[in-house]
């Protein structure tokens, strides 16, 4: 278990609130399960990053954290060509499922509370194949409502 001083998890709440991406990734299956319906040729899983153009600051993340992995984000780079290289820190699961509960966050906290209830459900898909499918698609919808760029959204 990952311990954290409270300054220590003040900084990554910071860090997370505002730099930070909490979601759930949905990515189409390259197999086509056929009559599996319930499969519904997705898969999801528990996504947390931190960008930024300062990579000292994600190395930090990942010293406080004791692991995860670094890189520059490719995404970010075909978007912008000409503008400052973006690393990325993505955190590993087993991280997640150690420090996002001890987390309290303002502006994420209703998708780091989302994100949490997945892993009983990813926990269960090991030996129920297909359960939750359904749950995991609507925790991916209301994600990428929260996520939108743009106006704030309201929570309800």
């Amino acid at each position: 278990m990952v311990e954290l001083t409270e300054r220590e998890l003040g900084y990554l709440e910071g860090i997370l609130d505002g730099e930070g991406t909490i979601t759930l990734c949905r990515q189409k299956r390259k197999r086509n399960w056929g009559k599996h319906d319930y499969l519904k040729n997705y898969s999801y899983r528990p996504f947390v990053t931190v960008t930024n153009t300062d990579i000292r600051i994600l190395q930090h993340v990942k010293e406080l954290l004791g692991g995860g992995t670094i890189g520059p984000s490719k995404a970010l780079a075909r978007q912008r060509p000409k503008s400052k290289i973006v690393y990325r820190y993505i955190m590993t699961m087993p991280l997640m499922r150690d420090v996002l509960p001890q987390l309290s966050l303002v502006a994420k906290e209703v998708q780091r509370l989302m994100l949490i209830d997945t892993f009983e459900i990813f926990d269960r898909r090991v030996h129920e194949r297909g359960y939750g499918t359904d749950v995991l698609e609507a925790i991916y919808q209301e994600m990428k409502r929260l996520n939108k760029k743009g106006k704030i959204v309201e929570v309800v």
